[in-house]
């Protein structure tokens, strides 16, 4: 059978039903059946050797505190999940328990830390033993990142804020759930700067600069622990900023299109005139459906997600317009971009407008 580490060699269909397709077909029917890995013997088989396999990664390779957590309480976390026949073929098509990035990665989902999980996506992340590394070429993980399509898109996402603030020398910079700031191991695009974040999750400026050494910090970092659609109370920020970024946030709001013209609204109180919004809309691919189904991914049945680009920019120009209805500050479309990728095919559509008044 394939895995990650020889299905890149695959015509793209076969590829793209080795790498997702199948694991989505597993996951749906387990769904719609209930008929689990432990529904036969040689499922429950099969399900004990990757439970082993994971016990032996926590034991030989986790740090102490780690090591307890999981026996303590991820352990259950993993017997539930892998219960699911697609997430068991996920797990064992990426050879899951040989990495520790996967291990985290998954450990980072379940639990609900989703701006350590975003990072894993850059190459960086903390290994089982609790330091911070850049991946290791060659491993499961750092095979997955390089041929998913969702990965590369978000590396995509993160080199274009990073040329946005070299380009236009831009100096105060703000992140609406920016998660761990990946944007900083780009370029170090954030070294020298004034940033602040928004984000309602496990963050805190110490978190955020536990980086690499190459990497440069900001001049000045603040967290605000709010929502992004509380923004702008804060007066020390308004009409001063020079970008906003809101990556991966309209999934989550974009349902309620008022919320996500609000959020726009904030952007608009932030920034000075002919400053910059940047933010983005995920299209639906074989690897995004089985982030849905197999990978379980929290709260991705309620998330906004569209069929093809077209929808999108309908959508972004919509959200727009109310935006500039809610006023009193106005924006106008600089550019749209479609965020391609060779097997998968169109990913993301990329939004840039800006504030006039």
């Amino acid at each position: 059978m394939h895995t990650c580490f020889n299905a890149p060699s695959l015509p793209d269909k076969e590829f793209i039903y080795e790498w997702a397709g199948r694991q989505t077909e597993l996951s749906l029917n387990y769904q719609k059946t209930g008929i689990g890995m432990s529904n036969s013997p040689e499922g429950r088989k099969k399900k004990r050797e990757m439970l082993s396999a994971l016990d032996m990664a926590f034991k030989n390779r986790a740090s102490l505190d780690l090591r307890t957590e999981y026996i303590s309480r991820y352990r259950k976390v993993f017997v539930d999940h892998l219960e699911d026949p697609g997430t068991f073929e996920n797990f064992r098509f990426f050879c899951v328990p040989e990495s520790d990035e996967m291990i985290m990665f998954y450990l980072s989902i379940w639990t609900g830390d989703m701006a350590s999980a975003m990072l894993y996506l850059h190459y960086y992340g903390k290994s089982l033993s609790g330091k911070y590394r850049f991946s290791p070429t060659g491993e499961a993980w750092r095979v997955m990142a390089e041929n998913e399509g969702i990965a590369e898109n978000e590396r995509i996402k993160a080199e274009s804020v990073a040329k946005e603030i070299r380009a236009n020398k831009l100096q105060n910079i703000c992140f609406f759930g920016g998660g761990l700031l990946p944007e900083r191991l780009y370029d170090n695009c954030l070294g020298g700067k004034r940033v602040s974040l928004f984000e309602t999750g496990p963050v805190t400026e110490r978190k955020i600069l536990l980086s690499p050494s190459s990497v440069t910090p900001p001049n000045f970092l603040k967290v605000y622990h709010d929502s992004l659609l509380n923004a702008s109370k804060y007066v020390e920020l308004k009409n001063s900023t020079d970008l906003v970024v809101m990556h991966g946030v309209s999934m989550y709001l974009g349902k309620e299109r008022e919320a996500m013209a609000t959020a726009l609204k904030n952007a608009g109180a932030l920034l000075r005139a002919g400053g910059i919004m940047m933010f983005d809309y995920l299209l639906m691919t074989e690897g995004m459906l089985r982030t849905a189904t197999a990978q379980h991914w929290p709260g991705a049945k309620d998330m906004l997600i569209f069929k093809n680009p077209k929808e999108a920019i309908l959508e972004a120009n919509y959200v727009v317009n109310l935006a500039n209805e809610l006023g009193p500050a106005r924006f106008y479309v600089s550019s749209m971009e479609i965020t391609m990728n060779r097997r998968w095919g169109p990913t993301s559509v990329r939004c840039h407008i800006v504030k006039s008044t």
